[in-house]
């Protein structure tokens, strides 16, 4: 009878055993995730994404929790047996030099998961940017930088650009439609206050100046053409014929519609300029129509706009369309 017993307990012992180590070998999972890269490279300021991940669970889907350097950043509420999420991340100065490592976790209604990691190597901050996009939300150019402008580039109703004293604009060639030039459209706004020591500098990508500099140290102020201009769009009154009360600027295509100046609000502020110099501008957009160095259209008297030399232009140096802005 006890050798019965003990032969009861030694079966019940290992079919216990076997069944545990089933369980631990064939868990009910089925969490997967993807479509996060395994590695990627930005600069400081840069950003990564965004990156869409997928997850499924069979089971039902909680969650995707994000880490970054094992440190909780976010977590996503997830539903369904398949869902995605989006991510995005802008890497900071203080990023500069550093391997990044996210990791991101899905878990399902049983408490399954699946991990997914990446890493982020960040590199030093741009000092050259090139902008290609018109300029829809308040946007700051740091000093210390170069942007150049890959095109024309509007400054669009409802939206203010920044740039910091001594920044330095460069105009990539182009004539005709393709002529680059910096446009504040009407109900935008241009705040470019540079100093005497540290103006902000409008030139051509054919410049080798860099922050910090002055003089240009490769082209002579007489060569002009090489790019378009910064043109200032209001909504002052103008002097139109008839009931006109907006038309085109000069140097704009017709059908850029953001090149309308004009209105009935004497008082109208595109903003304040301060200390700028631009240079080598003047493209050709057609027979007899060169980009002025600064153009004036329709500019109220809200806007501060002072200690402004051209150098070098094709056409005008500065020239007024109506308004009622005062410049010294």
């Amino acid at each position: 009878m006890k050798k019965f017993n003990y032969l009861l307990m030694l079966f019940t012992a290992v079919t216990f055993a076997l069944t545990s180590c089933g369980e631990d070998e064939t868990p009910d999972n089925g969490v997967t995730i993807e479509g996060i890269p395994a590695t990627a490279t930005i600069e400081a300021g840069g950003t990564l994404g965004p990156v869409t991940a997928t997850a499924t669970a069979l089971d039902g889907l909680v969650s995707l929790a994000i880490t970054k350097d094992g440190a909780p950043l976010a977590t996503v509420p997830l539903s369904g047996t398949t869902a995605t999420a989006p991510f995005s991340y802008t890497a900071t100065p203080a990023d500069a030099g550093k391997n990044i490592v996210f990791e991101f976790t899905v878990t399902d209604t049983d408490g399954d998961f699946a991990k997914a990691t990446h890493v982020l190597t960040v590199g030093a901050e741009a000092t050259t940017i090139r902008v290609t996009q018109n300029i829809t939300a308040n946007t700051t150019w740091e000093s210390g930088k170069t942007y150049i402008l890959g095109g024309r580039i509007v400054v669009t109703d409802g939206a203010t650009l920044t740039i910091e004293e001594g920044v330095v604009v460069k105009g990539e060639v182009g004539t005709g439609a393709n002529a680059t030039a910096l446009i504040i459209a009407r109900g935008g706004k241009l705040n470019a206050n540079g100093t005497a020591s540290a103006p902000i500098i409008f030139t051509s990508v054919a410049d080798e100046i860099e922050p910090g500099q002055i003089a240009s140290p490769n082209l002579d102020p007489e060569i002009s053409g090489l790019w378009g201009g910064v043109l200032i769009l209001g909504r002052a009154p103008s002097s139109f014929g008839g009931d006109v009360t907006e038309v085109q600027i000069e140097g704009i295509p017709a059908s850029d519609t953001n090149g309308l100046y004009g209105g009935t609000n004497a008082e109208d502020n595109s903003g304040s300029i301060k200390f700028i110099s631009i240079r080598h501008g003047g493209a050709n957009i057609g027979e007899g129509n060169e980009i002025n160095g600064l153009t004036l259209g329709g500019v109220g008297s809200g806007t501060v706009i002072e200690n402004v030399e051209v150098i070098g232009n094709q056409d005008d140096g500065i020239e007024w369309f109506g308004g009622t802005v005062n410049v010294k």
